[in-house]
């Protein structure tokens, strides 16, 4: 059983590796995955990264509302999984730390149609490069937008969506 647990969880960071191999830098990608794989925590379908010095051991009998950054949400497939990048962790990102990213001035109508909700316009040399395209104010992350092929989609969450801006 724990052999099924521990192959369960290598097709989990598998996916998330995979995921996040296609829209980051290679340094960032190095620096995310390049660490024990106790850092990693798989619960209710979400990846979180544990902080470095986590005594967990201490904390055995303690129940956490979160623990660590959430990095993806995990949809399980037929024959493995498929990571989604978690928005919380766009916000921990710099630009640079993305592939491929658009890069809106504060008072910008695309940016108050992304959060919205809307589809913003983006230029079409992005639409060909990563899977998922960072969205920056004045070079700080704010989001993501999904690469679709020849259009993307706004992931903004619902919940944070507002068209009073």
């Amino acid at each position: 059983s724990s052999a099924k647990i521990a192959s369960s969880d290598s097709r989990k960071s598998e996916a998330v590796k995979k995921m996040l191999a296609s829209f980051l830098s290679k340094e960032k990608y190095k620096e995310l995955t390049d660490f024990e794989a106790e850092r990693w925590r798989f619960e209710n379908g979400r990846v979180h990264i544990l902080p470095e010095f986590f005594p967990e051991a201490k904390f055995k009998n303690v129940k956490f509302l979160k623990t660590g950054l959430m990095i993806a949400e995990l949809k399980e497939l037929r024959f493995g999984f498929k990571a989604l990048p978690a928005h919380g962790f766009s916000l921990c990102l710099k630009k640079e730390d993305f592939l491929s990213s658009e890069n809106f001035a504060q008072d910008a109508p695309e940016l108050r149609s992304y959060f919205a909700g809307e589809t913003p316009s983006l230029p079409l040399n992005l639409l060909s490069a990563a899977p998922y395209i960072g969205i920056c104010v004045d070079s700080f992350p704010v989001g993501f937008v999904k690469n679709e092929g020849n259009f993307v989609k706004n992931i903004y969450p619902p919940g944070w969506r507002s068209d009073r801006l």
